[in-house]
């Protein structure tokens, strides 16, 4: 996120304070509300959910809810170590290419939210309410991406993303689609795709065609290029898996 970014986070607290994940940014308003001031925006004319298309605002309530609910995950078996907020931090700063303020913004994030109280339910609810299916799928992928940074994944984790997707209403296919580009099976393309070995030329197409118009990069533009660049890699492993399968799969 630009700086200009974050003259604009107060923004938009006033409104957002009253969601689930208010405690974890709460805090945050006094950094931010002399900058807020001077853009001449008050944060009592905002509602984050008929803003939550524009970019400025989008970027940071996905990244608040992302590093509220990573943070959930990390907090499942009771406690959160160094080397998980290690992940974390390093998720944002290498794979999203955070630096200065922005990484900062990040940690203050990290900290609120290990101190909260974090209802999974509620944030899910609140976050389904203003997202469209890409991006919450778009959460999902970054959550599976952290979790795995060790190449591993503690049942405890792994339940809880299975009801974080249940609850943002990500399907079946989908959910297992995502979690198939980290577990490596015999049959790892055709979970990417959601289908079965067996299956037909069009029954392949048709599910290709599928997860590329729920996975374009596209739709998750107004997210900023950190993340739009995430779901071209995703869709770099949706195109792999049906390039393979389409040399397998009788016509």
């Amino acid at each position: 996120m630009a700086n200009v970014k974050g003259k604009v986070i107060g923004a938009i607290i006033g409104t957002y304070l009253a969601g689930p994940i208010g405690a974890v940014i709460g805090a945050m308003v006094g950094h931010y509300f002399h900058d807020t001031k001077q853009t001449g925006i008050h944060y009592s004319q905002v509602n984050y959910q008929s803003n939550y298309k524009q970019p400025v605002y989008a970027e940071f309530i996905f990244t608040a809810n992302l590093v509220a609910l990573l943070t959930a995950v990390a907090k499942v078996d009771g406690e959160v170590t160094r080397d998980e907020v290690a992940v974390i931090r390093k998720f944002f700063q290498y794979n999203l290419g955070y630096r200065g303020e922005q990484l900062q913004l990040i940690k203050n994030l990290i900290k609120k939210a290990i101190r909260s109280d974090l209802n999974v339910e509620q944030m899910c609810e609140q976050f389904y309410s203003i997202s469209n299916y890409h991006s919450r799928l778009l959460l999902v992928k970054l959550l599976y991406m952290v979790a795995f940074a060790d190449n591993s994944i503690r049942d405890s984790e792994q339940r809880l993303i299975e009801q974080i997707a249940q609850l943002l209403s990500i399907s079946a296919a989908e959910h297992q689609s995502i979690k198939a580009e980290f577990v490596v099976r015999d049959d790892t393309y055709y979970q990417i795709l959601g289908i079965k070995p067996g299956a037909s030329a069009q029954e392949l197409k048709q599910a290709y065609r599928t997860m590329v118009k729920n996975n374009h990069p596209d739709k998750v533009a107004h997210l900023g290029e950190e993340y739009t660049k995430i779901a071209h890699e995703r869709l770099t492993r949706i195109n792999e898996a049906y390039t393979y399968l389409s040399d397998k799969v009788d016509p």
